[in-house]
């Protein structure tokens, strides 16, 4: 287990022992882990999916909120929406990783063997066929296709919080640069 899901691990016991809910927890410990560590948000994400994935997790999945904890639904949807926006961050993040190690294997790949064919004298079509670059073209562009909805999903997870904290759409859309229109339809569309 890594260091940081080692010490989420023992403040979530720590926590569950002085019956705090699993809510409670998780908000406090979001609010002081950038503060406390050097680490961020994604690999915080990932901690606690490592926690939860072994079973060590003190709370049971789903976590049940206790009768007098319940919240009015704003609260709730303000609380719930930092969560969505980590796990949108997470799948950007990892697109791009993945976008980005295609593009150097690519690069590595091609290079060297385009080198080698025209060394040889081979034609164009040969070279293309010979080097499955068609092939490489389709997967090039899934990942960018990944890419794009794992950044459009990042971006409406976010109007969303900012809507949830009382943001008017305006000030949204003056804050990312977009027309309002956006940030409407944006918060609008169905998942």
């Amino acid at each position: 287990m890594t260091p940081l899901a080692t010490y989420i691990l023992e403040q979530a016991q720590r926590a569950h022992d002085e019956l705090l809910s699993e809510q409670e927890f998780l908000a406090g410990l979001d609010r002081r882990l950038p503060d406390a560590t050097e680490v961020r948000l994604p690999s915080f994400a990932h901690a606690l999916t490592e926690i939860r994935r072994g079973g060590q997790w003190p709370w049971p999945e789903p976590s049940q909120r206790r009768a007098a904890e319940r919240k009015d639904p704003d609260q709730d949807e303000l609380a719930s929406r930092p969560h969505g926006v980590v796990a949108a961050m997470n799948e950007l993040v990892s697109s791009c990783q993945d976008l980005t190690d295609l593009f150097g294997r690519l690069g590595r790949d091609v290079s060297s063997d385009l080198l080698a064919h025209i060394e040889r004298g081979a034609s164009a079509s040969d070279i293309v066929r010979s080097m499955s670059l068609a092939e490489h073209r389709e997967t090039l562009m899934a990942a960018l296709l990944r890419l794009e909805k794992s950044r459009h999903e990042f971006q409406r997870e976010m109007f969303m919080l900012s809507m949830a904290e009382g943001e008017s759409p305006a000030e949204i859309a003056q804050a990312w640069r977009v027309s309002r229109q956006l940030v409407s339809r944006t918060i609008r569309e169905k998942r």
